[in-house]
């Protein structure tokens, strides 16, 4: 109610060509439908909601367990590598030491 009072009634992120719409939980590159599962979901949530700003491991990892649940020294990386296969390289970038973000590539950065 808040957002349509606000006049903003589409509550989709986007990047490029890659469109997340939260209240649906769907996913479009290109117009073209993608499954996710909902940690991928969750994870690429969070950096769509920062286009273009380092997110870092520690807060995608706060982001998508809770409190006592059991995580894998490397799930992050997992979800990103699961990501990328499905929605392509091109939009997903890893700066070492730092973290990940959604959008072009930054020139001059240490994106891999």
């Amino acid at each position: 109610v808040t957002r349509r009072l606000g006049g903003r009634t589409d509550t989709a992120l986007a990047v490029a060509d890659l469109r997340l719409d939260p209240a649906t939980r769907e996913v479009t590159r290109a117009g073209r439908p993608i499954l996710l599962s909902a940690r991928e979901f969750a994870l690429l949530q969070a950096l769509l909601e920062r286009p273009g700003a380092i997110v870092s491991r520690a807060q995608l990892e706060d982001r998508l367990y809770g409190w006592g649940e059991e995580l894998e020294s490397n799930a992050i990386s997992v979800y990103m590598h699961q990501l990328r296969k499905k929605l392509g390289a091109d939009l997903l970038h890893t700066v070492r030491g730092l973290g990940y973000y959604a959008g072009p590539e930054k020139g001059g950065a240490a994106a891999v």
